[in-house]
């Protein structure tokens, strides 16, 4: 579930899948404010839809396993290069690179 904007995560709303139009949740409490929702319509899942959509559910999920994979080993290389003194970052010269993508250098604002 993703964000509900100016509420929260979708996350705190999973009982809403299991309630029927009409159905009024419990107050959910968001921090500082609190949540009331009904339930206004509900559409139940088609599985046709499912099995058109299945090469792309499952090579999104896929791309973004590898993705996750490869900053979770690039992360640990990094550590791991810097723990053993293998790598060593200048954050002064890393800041120039920054003016490589506009006309003659000059800085991007």
């Amino acid at each position: 579930a993703g964000i509900i904007p100016g509420v929260g995560s979708g996350k705190q709303f999973a009982a809403a899948f299991s309630m029927n139009p009409g159905q009024v949740a419990a107050p959910i409490s968001m921090g500082t404010n609190w949540v009331v929702y009904v339930v206004a319509e509900k559409t139940e899942p088609n599985p046709a839809d499912f099995d058109k959509q299945k090469k792309s559910i499952t090579d999104t999920l896929l791309q973004t396993k590898r993705s996750v994979a490869f900053d979770a080993f690039r992360t640990a290389l990094e550590a791991r290069l810097k723990k053993e003194g293998l790598l060593k970052l200048n954050p002064d010269k890393m800041r120039g690179f920054g003016d490589l993508g506009s006309p003659l250098g000059l800085p991007i604002s």
